[in-house]
């Protein structure tokens, strides 16, 4: 039946501790109840600028200033945007920002299960005080979970384990409710890490602006799932690292016709310049690059085309703002061709792109102005039909005109190179 608890608990104290309570029900009738919880202190690792953090513990205080004192802004919940607030509770994620690496003791009655609303759309969820493999959550309705479930670890990664004191995304097809309950057995450190079969073997890029990295896949099959999986959370809080396909995923899957050759890139950081490095798993016939766009006169040109020929390779974009950029598929060359290196003048790296129609050995090499071989960067390699980019560092040689040639089989190229320091 129904009843009213009211009384003050006794005085919270180190480890377990009983609150004794009154109770009363509709029939006038009074007892007393006790109930058993857990109050200690509770570490939380927070790392240089942004976090995304909850309570695995139900605090004293619900303060911002009182909790993370050490926090440089207030606390962002997410509510159809990011929503500040002085205050915290359980149950709900938020972003906060702190100026360098710390840990933060927090002291509460530890929360041992927990049952989040959730609202259609994307969510900001908290934890409990055990980590809690993804497996183990119960959505109301049932699968009302329509994305991966993701953390910010210096960018966005899909993970298999809530862990106490982070915050997490997930995406309800409607609104609903979350129970986190551990089973309170140990959770191994490899079910933690998310496993996606079909993203272990998609072609890699990653980028890095020094401080924070994000992966992006690619490929020419279709994923196993749902597409909608693999969704990225709205971006992070501004002047974090934020790298996405457009179309706001993680994995951009390219065909060979018309209208699916390209996915346009997005991104975001508080750095002038990032990082592209690529691993290519798979290529089915496929040829890949990243085209750099500009703005001039209000039409959009490609003024730069790198490909991704070799199985691994590494690059720098700007990030500013002002350059756009596109992961495009390209059809196979059908002649031989070099192209002029870019940029050019250069200091110190360079790149070379050449066009192979059918599978020949290759020689690209470098010569200063008095025709002396100064770097081979192929020497008789068979290379397969396709695009290839070589990189050119010139930091150990002197200013000045160099030129590079080409030979393919009966093809022979030669350009000219300057480095400028």
């Amino acid at each position: 039946g129904s009843f009213q608890i009211s009384g003050t608990p006794q005085e919270l104290n180190e480890g377990d501790t009983t609150m004794v309570f009154a109770v009363t029900d509709l029939a006038g009738e009074s007892d007393t109840a006790k109930i058993a919880l857990h109050v200690g202190d509770y570490t939380v690792s927070v790392s240089e600028s942004w976090n995304m953090i909850s309570l695995p513990v139900i605090t004293p205080s619900t303060r911002v200033a009182d909790i993370f004192p050490t926090a440089i802004t207030r606390a962002f919940r997410f509510s159809k945007g990011y929503v500040p607030l002085d205050t915290m509770k359980a149950g709900i994620g938020y972003w906060l920002k702190f100026p360098g690496a710390q840990s933060v003791v927090l002291n509460g009655v530890s929360l041992e299960t927990d049952t989040i609303a959730l609202a259609q759309g994307w969510n900001m969820i908290g934890s409990v005080d055990l980590t809690v493999d993804t497996s183990q959550l119960v959505f109301n309705p049932p699968a009302n979970l329509v994305s991966n479930i993701y953390a910010y670890q210096s960018g966005y990664v899909a993970v298999g384990a809530i862990e106490p004191g982070r915050a997490y995304w997930v995406k309800a097809a409607q609104s609903g409710a979350l129970i986190e309950n551990p089973s309170h057995l140990l959770v191994p450190a490899h079910a933690r890490a998310f496993s996606d079969s079909y993203l272990e073997k998609t072609n890699l890029l990653t980028f890095d602006d020094g401080t924070s990295k994000q992966n992006l896949y690619f490929g020419s099959g279709s994923p196993p799932v749902a597409p909608e999986r693999y969704e990225l959370p709205p971006p992070p809080p501004e002047g974090s690292l934020d790298v996405r396909y457009l179309a706001q995923t993680n994995l951009a899957t390219l065909a060979d016709r018309a209208g699916q050759n390209e996915a346009p890139l997005k991104i975001l950081s508080g750095r002038k310049s990032v990082t592209l490095s690529w691993t290519i798993r798979e290529l089915n016939n496929a040829q890949y690059a990243i085209v750099q766009r500009e703005q001039h006169g209000g039409e959009s040109k490609d003024v730069r085309v790198i490909r991704l020929s070799a199985n691994s390779g590494k690059l720098t974009l700007d990030a500013s703002g002002t350059t756009s950029y596109a992961l495009v598929l390209e059809p196979k060359p059908t002649a031989y061709k070099l192209y002029q290196n870019f940029p050019n003048p250069f200091n110190p790296a360079t790149t070379i792109t050449f066009d192979l129609p059918e599978q020949t050995p290759v020689t690209l090499k470098i010569f200063d102005v008095l025709g002396k071989e100064i770097v081979s960067l192929y020497t008789n390699q068979l290379l397969d039909a396709g695009s290839y980019t070589a990189s050119f560092d010139g930091s150990g040689f002197a200013s000045g005109l160099y030129f590079y040639r080409l030979q393919a089989g009966r093809y022979t190229s030669t350009k000219k190179l300057m480095l400028m320091k």
